[in-house]
């Protein structure tokens, strides 16, 4: 599997940092498509450090973990037994309560660039993409949500917008031949098939 461009595909639909640091010998990748994240030196080098703190939260065979900062600055971690993928930062527009908080944030202010604003339902879709292409037992969203946050409503309503992308993307695959490649990969994301986006991957790749 192409782990890099499966890292750049996250950083895309997120507009973030991904970074895969590997637990036995503690070396680690860093893919970022915005490029702005990464120019500024300062806030880089202190928001390097920051992530390899959050190490401390992944923990093996459990959902993806989301933690959340005072100002809504958040962070997805996955462990997927050799390695631990941290993604972040983005804002987080909830308002509920997760039950994972992360340590005050380096940058100030002033420091922080813009950050991309995202609801629950899409943190947990890309996280999910990286935690079940490597595991054998699928984890739902409905698990994720209901292991990130204390209100139950976020639970429900990160179900229901998965129900909606379903359908939404089925929809596309039948109607939008053009993009049927591209559709076909979010869908198989979307609808929890890590084979069937191998296979897509797989297809992309030969040709």
């Amino acid at each position: 599997m192409n782990i890099i461009y499966l890292m750049q595909y996250v950083s895309r639909r997120l507009h973030t940092i991904v970074r895969k640091f590997f637990v036995q010998d503690g070396s680690w990748e860093k893919v970022c498509e915005r490029l702005d994240l990464v120019e500024n030196a300062a806030f880089a080098d202190k928001e390097d450090s920051f992530a390899k703190d959050l190490l401390a939260f992944a923990e093996p065979d459990c959902p993806p973990l989301i933690a959340t900062g005072e100002t809504f600055v958040s962070y997805g971690v996955v462990h997927i037994g050799e390695a631990v993928f941290v993604v972040g930062p983005v804002i987080l527009a909830t308002e509920s309560e997760s039950r994972y908080k992360l340590p005050p944030f380096p940058a100030g202010a002033d420091e922080l660039p813009f950050l991309y604003c995202c609801k629950a339902d899409d943190m947990i879709a890309e996280l999910l993409l990286l935690h079940n292409l490597f595991r054998r037992e699928i984890c739902s969203s409905h698990e994720a949500a209901d292991y990130n946050y204390l209100d139950h409503s976020v639970t429900e309503e990160v179900h229901r917008e998965f129900t909606n992308i379903v359908f939404k993307y089925q929809e596309q695959v039948s109607n939008h031949n053009p993009y049927d490649q591209e559709v076909r990969e979010v869908d198989s994301i979307r609808t929890g098939d890590p084979e069937r986006l191998k296979k897509s991957w797989e297809h992309s790749y030969r040709e």
